[in-house]
């Protein structure tokens, strides 16, 4: 999923870090959802989506 902002410019994950860390950008509350758990050997990789 490819966001951009009402400019055209294209907001990548280190672009929301930034505005959150400026505090731009307020999370009130997170609900997250397991959407899978895949394990390969001694590793997981976990899909979390957020709404």
């Amino acid at each position: 999923m490819t966001r951009t902002s009402s400019s055209g410019d294209v907001i990548t994950k280190e672009i929301d870090l930034r505005i959150y860390r400026d505090g731009a950008l307020k999370i009130n509350t997170v609900n997250p959802q397991i959407e899978t758990i895949n394990t390969i050997e001694d590793m997981a990789v976990v899909i979390v989506s957020m709404r």
